[in-house]
């Protein structure tokens, strides 16, 4: 990793080499950090002595959500070296617990009971599951795209804007109105609905002058769509085909849309 990071000292870019570097002492002391504990947690475990997952930011993952979720439940030398993993730029912490409730409130803000049933009911919601690999993938997409203030506490956030000027232009949108009325159902589950500008100008070198790119609505990457004077389901099939193709369109944007328009046949029925 030294001599690859190394490249960037001989393209000149001494503060990517320094930021590269700074990043990895830090994941390597909050690891530390971690494996301290887990270890102390194995040494005391016949104290009863367990060690939990807790988010302490942003940058937590959707996988490390759900082994939050799971509370203070690991204590054997074999879960310890199962949930011994840690990946670069995730912020999450092991903390040790000594309550007989694996779900009490070992941090102050992070309740895992809620955080589980939170995490179980998009289970039950998309038919996935973290026990199936292959699906795992897809169902952290899925939680991605969720408020993180929903997931922890359960609080629904308010549909907002990316800064001023993008609510101003929103709000000069005549269609912009539909798309808040679709932003309001979304954030009842738990979406994260903040708008962002989604056309802007890049220069096209080729071209020499400024195209303007679609973005999707939300900075989740979710792009809504106005199906309200469709006549027919491929028509809403078409409007799906045109969002998968605007640039930094989530993953999960398909997924959603698929159902979507399961459930709109099935009521049509």
């Amino acid at each position: 990793m030294a001599r690859y990071q190394a490249k960037k000292l001989l393209d000149g870019d001494d503060a990517a080499f320094a930021r590269a570097c700074g990043e990895y002492a830090r994941n390597d002391a909050f690891r530390s950090l971690n494996e301290t504990i887990i270890a102390n947690v194995g040494r005391d475990r016949d104290k009863g002595a367990r060690f939990a997952r807790v988010p302490t930011g942003f940058e937590t993952c959707t996988f490390c959500l759900m082994l939050a979720s799971r509370g203070a439940v690991y204590h054997t030398r074999k879960s310890a070296g199962e949930w011994k993993h840690f990946h670069r730029g995730c912020d999450c912490k092991v903390v040790p617990s000594f309550d007989p409730d694996p779900y009490a409130e070992v941090v102050q803000g992070v309740k895992p009971r809620e955080l589980y049933e939170r995490i179980s009911l998009i289970e039950k919601q998309t038919g996935l599951s973290f026990a199936d690999s292959k699906a795992s993938r897809k169902l952290s997409e899925l939680i991605a795209l969720h408020d993180r203030d929903w997931l922890l506490t359960g609080k629904v956030s308010k549909v907002g804007y990316a800064d001023a000027t993008t609510e101003a232009k929103k709000l000069k949108d005549k269609g912009h109105p539909a798309e808040v009325r679709v932003a309001n159902r979304l954030r009842v589950h738990g979406f994260r609905t903040v708008f962002v500008d989604d056309e802007v100008a890049v220069l096209n070198g080729e071209a020499g002058r400024f195209q303007i790119v679609g973005l999707p609505d939300l900075d989740t990457g979710l792009e809504i769509k106005n199906v309200s004077a469709a006549k027919s389901e491929n028509t809403i099939r078409k409007h799906i085909g045109t969002a998968k193709k605007n640039a930094g369109s989530s993953k999960s944007s398909s997924m959603l849309a698929r159902t979507i328009t399961s459930q709109t046949k099935r009521q049509d029925g």
